[in-house]
């Protein structure tokens, strides 16, 4: 009997998978380099001027309550109970983020930013980081809206 030496074999790889393979790949970058030059400029913002604007500060209050306070008048502005209104805590954790990874502090207040056309953003100048609140909805938007004209009330 005698045995072969695997090395001393021919390769025989199918080609077939492997041009088939290589086309998808060509086919998925040609997909996604039309739809990148396809899409319209996106605006970095709304234009014009702002239909009513609001500085806030926010602070961690007791049992996981969220203090809100008017930025030029030290006001309260609403207490926001523990585990409610889930949509701006996680708006307002992505802009504190955003903050510590640029070195500012709690002190700068946000800014909320009503517009003629509807959109809410809820902006951060220390940042230039800014959330269009309506891009998630109305209802969202409306979560945090409300504390463009709130006066001390719970909620």
């Amino acid at each position: 009997m005698t045995r072969e030496n695997p090395a001393a074999r021919p390769s025989h790889v199918a080609t077939a998978p492997l041009i088939g393979a290589g086309a998808l790949i060509l086919f998925a970058l040609i997909v996604v380099a039309a739809a990148r030059l396809s899409v319209p400029e996106i605006s970095s913002g709304p234009t014009g001027e702002p239909l009513q604007s609001r500085d806030l500060r926010f602070s961690d209050g007791a049992n996981g309550a969220v203090l809100v306070h008017d930025a030029s008048t030290g006001a309260a502005v609403d207490t926001i109970a523990p585990g409610a209104n889930g949509f701006l805590r996680t708006s307002l954790r992505a802009l504190v983020r955003h903050r510590k990874l640029h070195g500012v502090g709690a002190e700068p207040p946000f800014r909320l930013v009503a517009w003629a056309d509807g959109a809410v953003w809820l902006m951060d100048p220390a940042t230039g980081k800014r959330v269009n609140l309506r891009a998630f909805g109305d209802g969202n938007a409306k979560s945090v809206a409300y504390l463009m004209t709130a006066n001390g009330a719970t909620q």
